[in-house]
C-alpha cells in the first residue's frame, strides 16, 4: 500500500523505462539502454550458471575415458568372477 502522497507504482514497458521520446536519437536510445542497470542482477546469474554449467561439462569431458576403462575393467571382474566354478 502506497504512503499518503505518493503515488502507486504502476508496470511500464520497456520504452516508456528509457524514456523513449519521438525526436530521440538512435546513439541516445542506446545511451539510456546502457545506463538502465535494472535486471543487471538477472544477468550475472545466467552467466555464472553458464560458467558453472561450461566448467561441468569440460571436467566430464576430461574424466570420461578413465571411468569408461574402469567400467571395463568392473564387468570384466565380474564376468570373470561368474565363470570360475567354487573351490
Amino acid at each position: 500500500m502506497p504512503m499518503k502522497g505518493t503515488q502507486p507504482r504502476v508496470a511500464t514497458s520497456f520504452t516508456a523505462k528509457l524514456k523513449v521520446k519521438p525526436q530521440m536519437k538512435l546513439f541516445d536510445i542506446f545511451k539510456s539502454f546502457k545506463n538502465d542497470d535494472s535486471g543487471a542482477v538477472t544477468v550475472d546469474w545466467v552467466v555464472l550458471t553458464a560458467a558453472v554449467v561450461g566448467l561441468g561439462i569440460i571436467v566430464i569431458t576430461q574424466i570420461r575415458p578413465a571411468i569408461s576403462a574402469a567400467g571395463a575393467r568392473i564387468t570384466l571382474d565380474v564376468q570373470q568372477a561368474a565363470v570360475r566354478p567354487a573351490p
